[in-house]
């Protein structure tokens, strides 16, 4: 992992435009580096569900989580050919992962805060250097997701915001 100036993450973090929440599951997929490791290897190429589930060791409901995750962030796109689901890297997600390990790190800290959970959670954690989940829960609770309606459900989703968040820590200088 390298280091990132906080400032240009800051920056990114105050010139964002929002996005509208999309109509796929609300991330549950608390290693956020897994991401990156799949959209990594959709870089060389379309995979299969079958190839994901084998090249991480994931049962199929972690490949689930971890590609609608990808998919919420607008990298990676699913289809159907045949009777097979398959995964791609979408065009943000080629022009992403082209990019070298600093620029690509301040894009996807761009995927993130282009969510308003996103975003507010980690303007709290700027002003508090922390946060708690239940903080994160209360902004949650504040914003019309897809498909959560219960309190397991906001607690689950609020912890890989809060991992999320952490990815995004873990690189400040």
């Amino acid at each position: 992992m390298i280091f990132i100036d906080k400032q240009d993450i800051v920056d990114i973090l105050e010139q964002i435009d929002f996005v509208e929440e999309p109509k796929v599951p609300f991330p549950q997929a608390d290693t956020f580096t897994r991401i990156i490791c799949i959209c990594e290897h959709l870089l060389d190429g379309d995979m299969s569900a079958n190839d994901i589930v084998e090249l991480n060791k994931f049962t199929k409901r972690q490949k689930d989580y971890y590609t609608n995750a990808g998919i919420y962030l607008s990298l990676i796109e699913k289809y159907k050919k045949g009777n097979k689901i398959f995964y791609k890297l979408s065009d943000r997600g080629r022009s992403i992962f082209g990019l070298d390990e600093y620029e690509r790190d301040l894009e996807l800290c761009r995927c993130l805060f282009e969510h308003t959970v996103f975003h507010n959670v980690f303007s709290v954690y700027l002003i508090n250097d922390d946060i708690t989940l239940n903080e994160i829960i209360e902004i949650m609770n504040n914003h019309a997701l897809y498909n959560i309606n219960n309190p397991q459900i906001f607690k689950r989703r609020g912890k890989t915001v809060l991992s999320w968040i952490r990815w995004v820590t873990a690189h400040f200088e």
